[in-house]
């Protein structure tokens, strides 16, 4: 049975801090819901599967690939977006 190291329990946990600080921000109220156009979402998609799927291409990891463009096919998908709350100062 393999182990996590080190760096995978320190980026998971990142990972879990970030989620509970976005479900936090959402409901006080400072990350406020949003409307993106397709364009956006597209770009948006574009670059958050394009690392995924380099990194699978350069190390011809197939389930990488896969995994990169089901990440920016969610992102493209995805109906509820948030940004931060503007200052009305």
């Amino acid at each position: 049975m393999e182990y996590f190291n080190l760096s995978q329990i320190i980026i998971l946990l990142i990972i879990i801090l970030a989620l509970v600080g976005q479900y936090y921000a959402i409901q006080k109220g400072k990350l406020v819901p949003v409307n993106y156009t397709n364009n956006q979402k597209v770009v948006a998609g574009v670059f958050a599967s394009a690392p995924i799927v380099f990194w699978g291409v350069v190390s011809s990891n197939y389930p990488l690939i896969f995994f990169g463009l089901c990440i920016g096919f969610a992102c493209y998908k995805k109906k509820t977006w948030h940004k931060f709350k503007a200052n009305d100062s």
